[in-house]
Formats: C-alpha cells, sequence, structure tokens
C-alpha cells in the first residue's frame, strides 16, 4: 500500500527574558532574543548581550534556538526548542550562571501524539539569597514506558500519576501556603483538567540548599520579595511549554518576570 504523504506543521517559539512590571511604575521589561519557527520548519536562532532593567534583573547574554524538519532516521517530524540565559540576577536573590530551558518533540510517522524531553535543560551554580541551591530534575516526565505515549497527554494515566504525586510529595513534610494549595489542588481531579484543558507539573521534583525563605516542591516563596517558580511547565493538548524561573515579585517591586522560555507542539495531517 502507497504510503499517505503527511503534512506537519510546525510550532516554536522562545523567549530568554522578559516580563511586566506594575510597581513602583508600570513598566514593560521587554523581551530578549525572541524567536519563532515558521511553520513550514526550518531554522532560527538570535543571540543578544548584556542586558539590564533599572537593577531589577539583568544578565550577561541571551540565546534561543528553534528548528523543525523530518528526521532521516525514521521519518518522524521532529523539532527542537532551546532557551539559554547566563549570568542572571533577579534583585539579588536568584543568581545563576547560566539556565537553560530546552525542549524536543518528536511526532510520528503515523499517529499524531508526539515524544517529549526536556534534556540539555540545566541550572549552573543557582544560588538563592547568595545561598547555593540543587535543583533535583526530574527530565523523563513525560517519558512514556516504551515508544510514543498513545493518547494526549493530559490523558496520559502513567504522566497523570507521576504529576499528581510530584504535587503530593510538595507536602509531604511542609507546611504549605494556603495559595500553594488552591492554585495545584485542581489537578488531583480529572474533571479539573478536562475543565481546563491543561497541566501544570515541574522538571524540578525539589530544591536542596539552606534557602533563605520557604520551600515546597520546585516553588520558593521569600518573604518580603515574592515568590519564585523553577522548570515550570504547562501540558496541554499538543502544546508544551517550559518556563525555567518564573518570578512573582511582591516586595517594593511588583510584577512577574519570565526567564529561558520555551513552547512547542505543531500538528499533523491527514
Amino acid at each position: 500500500m502507497e504510503e499517505t504523504n503527511r503534512v506537519h506543521y510546525f510550532h516554536a517559539d522562545a523567549s530568554s527574558l522578559g516580563g511586566a512590571l506594575d510597581h513602583p511604575v508600570h513598566k514593560i521589561v521587554p523581551s530578549q532574543a525572541a524567536v519563532s519557527l515558521p511553520s513550514t520548519g526550518g531554522f532560527t536562532s538570535k543571540r543578544s548581550g548584556s542586558f539590564n532593567f533599572d537593577e531589577i534583573v539583568s544578565c550577561g547574554g541571551t540565546f534561543t534556538h528553534a528548528s523543525g524538519g523530518r528526521s532521516l532516521k525514521n521519518g518522524a517530524f521532529t523539532t527542537l526548542v532551546t532557551s539559554a540565559v547566563d549570568k542572571l540576577n533577579i534583585l539579588e536573590i536568584v543568581t545563576a550562571d547560566r539556565v537553560v530551558g530546552q525542549i524536543s518533540i518528536e511526532h510520528p510517522r503515523e499517529g499524531h501524539d508526539p515524544k517529549v524531553t526536556f534534556v540539555g535543560s540545566q541550572f549552573i551554580n543557582l544560588r538563592i539569597g547568595g545561598v547555593p541551591v540543587e535543583p533535583v530534575m526530574n527530565l523523563g516526565l513525560l517519558t512514556p514506558e516504551e515508544g510514543y505515549p498513545g493518547c494526549p497527554w493530559i490523558r496520559h494515566e502513567g504522566f497523570l500519576q507521576r504529576v499528581r504525586e510530584q504535587h503530593r510529595l510538595r507536602h509531604e513534610g511542609k507546611k504549605v501556603p494556603a495559595w500553594a494549595v488552591d492554585r495545584y489542588a485542581w489537578i488531583e481531579s480529572p474533571k479539573g483538567i478536562e475543565e481546563r484543558g491543561h497541566v501544570v507539573c515541574s522538571i524540578v521534583d525539589s530544591l536542596k540548599g539552606e534557602i533563605p525563605g520557604k520551600s515546597f516542591g520546585h516553588v520558593v516563596e521569600i518573604e518580603e520579595f515574592g515568590k519564585f517558580f523553577f522548570g515550570e511547565v504547562i501540558v496541554s493538548h499538543g502544546a508544551f511549554q517550559l518556563t525555567m524561573v518564573r518570578a512573582e515579585l511582591g516586595c517594593a517591586v511588583h510584577g512577574s518576570i519570565g526567564v529561558a522560555s520555551a513552547r512547542g507542539n505543531g500538528n499533523t495531517i491527514p
């Protein structure tokens, strides 16, 4: 039988650093090294130099990359998205020599549900409040037992069990603030996932170190400074978004900052 000629529409974008402030002034933190992959695939990349935004967030340089094409090995459609920041500094609270977020997506020759990996994502010399911190990484969060998942990821029981276990471990032996309980409680419910159409999890299971604040799972809350989320992943129907550091500032400075963000999905027809 003649093989059906399938066409894949690629989708990938990345931004190394950006955000918005609403206090003491309303300002946009301009996106650094933002790229978007054409729907036909190909290659795009961008690099920028040092950046300092009002001494609130700074970095020594940024880099992004997105590529998409058909694998010569197995005929699958592959997408790679990378976002990196060097010499990150957020209010002297979160610093790192290098932060890299990377997503690799492989859509099969037949079928529609892709393999996804986050290998290459990393924090180098991460410090919180000047204290060295070791993220406990879970780069195989979406990996099925073998091959492709065989169903949309937000319906994959193995994946959902791993996500729910990750959220439960956040509570183990710790008093988790009410806001964090409320923010993630819906993930325990199939109805909650169905209503929202997405799942929130992280490639960081926990953070080891004498952190000056409250730490639970991938989240750190520091009084008078705000909340910091590490390796946060949002999985929806066929789309995958990774933000390596997301800051919800709540001190003299209010606003949100995202670091090393990458996103990808894609559609194959027929």
